[in-house]
Order: C-alpha cells, then sequence, then structure tokens
C-alpha cells in the first residue's frame, strides 16, 4: 500500500473553511511515495525539489488504493502529526 505525496498548486483555501465539497484540487506530481505504514510509524518525504524559494507550498497525502489510512489531526488528545523541517545551509 502506498501513499503519495503530491504538490497542491492553488493554496488558495482555509482549514477552517474547507470541506469535502470545495477541497482543494490534487493537481501537482508526486513528490514521494511511502510504502506500507505501521501505527506509529515515523514516515520522512523529501519536499526538496518542490520547494524553490520563499513563498507558501501545500502539499497532500494521497492513498491510491483501496485500502484504509487514518490520520489524526493537530485537534487530537495523542497522535498529532507533526512537520519536521531540516534546513540546509
Amino acid at each position: 500500500m502506498a501513499r503519495n505525496l503530491l504538490r497542491i498548486i492553488n493554496c488558495a483555501w482555509d482549514e477552517r473553511t474547507v470541506t469535502w465539497s470545495n477541497e482543494p484540487a490534487i493537481d501537482g506530481p508526486i513528490l514521494a511515495s511511502a510504502g506500507a505504514v505501521a501505527h506509529g510509524q515515523l514516515v520522512d518525504l523529501d519536499v526538496t525539489s518542490a520547494v524553490t524559494g520563499h513563498g507558501l507550498y501545500c502539499f497532500a497525502l494521497e492513498n491510491p488504493t483501496n485500502d484504509s489510512a487514518h490520520y489524526d489531526s493537530r485537534g487530537a488528545g495523542a497522535g498529532q502529526p507533526a512537520l519536521l523541517v531540516a534546513v540546509m545551509p
């Protein structure tokens, strides 16, 4: 089961108002993929090729298969997702 990370070209959306009906189009290329991921496992997905300078960047996780995937939100009591950014000089 693969999980794809894609770039969203149009970042004109707001987490407070986005719904299933008005979600942004996943219109960019696949930047990275991860195979099967166990509960609690950390995943490293490199977005270097998409980040070309200062600005706002939006990404999406896609599950191209029919299996299920569950992700906690930042409002979860435990298991919140984290974004770790490594900056190279």
